[in-house]
């Protein structure tokens, strides 16, 4: 008995020190967090935005307060700060920020990405509020600390960088095509007969392929498309008459209309009078275009045209995070098993459905699972901008958490949004730029989205179909 006891002593021994030296291994190590916050901060005036505009110097670190089941669950750094010129508020000369982030009790560095830690004797820019927690409601937050919870709130002073504003959009269309292809070389259109005069017999067009539209003053003519996958379709016309489209989903309702071409991306492709308008168009449902003339007199021909559009603007690489919560089975399967103790588990359900369409990476929920490399959660903050965060632990792998005292004030389709945003994270993407369009969900803010954007479906597809 003494010879058994004594051999779990030395494997248990053995295991302390094994673990105790992967922490060691770990120590020193930094890792991001990424935030969603509450609105879009790269297209707001951050003075209008926050009580609090200064100058100031990090002159002293104060201490670090891990978590204790308050608040966001990374640590709170705490410093001063000499405050050295006032744009907006009222300060005393030295004041206490609460920073979120931190080094955590194994020795990692934990930071919301793109926030940089504070460093001595640094001057930042600093754009805050006054926390709204006393050290007596939750245990960890300093009286009268500034809140320092998003990379907008704390700007090192460096040298102005200067970038290049030109920005060319890419068509991943997987189909090559000729652009400046003269209409007259497509097929159909014709004559003065028109069959394709309402929903019910409208004319079939091929992706990629232009279509001759000979058109006579005052008429309207129908057109249809489907795909056997979900993506973001462009339709637009080629001539030199004012012409207009009307996007209709297989219900006949209309989704959104287009006269005039007007954004630069939108010229890279046709002009002026002509029409150009993207849209998401569901797996294996038909969508259907109304176009005609908008001046009733005229009687002219133009080319039309509709593509696979699933666009973005940025490098691909910038769009992709070094974490994901993905793991490839031995079936070859790329599969996300996760587990909940949220209580946004319609939220969950939306986005993994959504997701889900896209068909390459399996989700598989089970609150029983042992085994399970995602896990969702719920805290309370009330001083932080963020929404909810997601966060890739050396341990346990992705942990995705929602800010119940954000989301709870939030329409249904913004819950949806960030719960999109969040699980897009887990797929390995990362936070869009102003560069990207504003119907993408991984854009940051409170936004109204409850359909993957067209850059969404591009960085996903790039990442996942290779």
């Amino acid at each position: 008995m003494k010879k058994i006891f004594g051999l779990f002593s030395i494997l248990t021994l053995a295991m302390v020190l094994c673990f105790s030296d992967f922490l060691n291994a770990h120590a020193g190590k930094v890792e991001y967090i990424h935030a969603d916050y509450t609105k879009d901060y790269d297209n707001l005036n951050l003075e209008d935005e926050y009580d609090y505009v200064f100058l100031g110097e990090v002159t002293e670190y104060v201490t670090t307060s891990q978590y204790n089941g308050h608040g966001s669950n990374i640590p709170y750094s705490y410093f001063k700060v000499k405050v050295l010129n006032i744009t907006k508020g009222i300060l005393d000369e030295t004041i206490t920020i609460k920073f979120y982030g931190g080094y955590d009790e194994e020795g990692v560095l934990l930071l919301i990405e793109d926030l940089t830690y504070p460093e001595l004797n640094k001057k930042y820019q600093f754009y805050c509020n006054k926390s709204l927690l006393s050290l007596e409601q939750d245990g960890r937050t300093f009286q009268d600390s500034y809140v320092i919870s998003t990379k907008f709130n704390m700007q090192e002073i460096t040298e102005e960088k200067v970038e290049n504003p030109q920005v060319k959009a890419q068509n991943i269309s997987p189909f090559s095509f000729e652009l400046d292809k003269d209409p007259g070389a497509g097929g159909g259109g014709g004559g003065g007969y028109y069959p394709n005069r309402s929903f019910a017999t409208a004319k079939q067009l091929t992706i990629n392929q232009s279509e001759l539209v000979d058109l006579t003053a005052g008429l309207e003519l129908y057109y249809k498309v489907r795909r056997s996958t979900l993506d973001y379709l462009s339709v637009y016309s080629k001539g030199v008459d004012d012409t207009m489209v009307e996007v209709y989903d297989s219900s006949y309702k209309l989704i959104g209309s287009n006269d005039n071409v007007l954004t630069e991306r939108e010229k890279q492709f046709t002009s002026d009078k002509n029409f150009f308008y993207n849209f998401y168009a569901n797996k294996n449902e038909t969508y259907y275009f109304k176009v005609k003339f908008k001046d009733t007199t005229l009687k002219s021909r133009f080319g039309l045209y509709v593509i696979v559009d699933n666009w973005y603007t940025s490098n691909p690489s910038d769009l992709f995070w070094e974490y994901n919560g993905v793991q490839d089975d031995v079936d070859g399967v790329h599969k996300v098993r996760y587990n909940s103790s949220s209580k946004y588990t319609n939220e969950i359900n939306y986005a993994v459905k959504e997701w889900s369409k896209l068909e390459t990476v399996k989700f598989i929920g089970n609150s029983n699972l042992s085994i399970y490399n995602l896990t969702f959660s719920d805290y309370t903050d009330v001083d932080s901008d963020t929404i909810a965060f997601t966060r890739y632990a050396w341990i346990f792998g992705v942990d995705v958490c929602f800010n119940i005292y954000k989301m709870d004030r939030m329409s249904q389709k913004c819950r949806n949004k960030t719960s999109m945003h969040e699980v897009g994270h887990v797929l390995g993407i990362d936070e869009f730029t102003g560069k990207e369009a504003r119907n993408n969900v991984m854009h940051q803010g409170e936004l109204e989205l409850e359909k993957l954007g067209p850059a969404d479906i591009a960085i996903y597809r790039i990442k996942w179909y290779a």
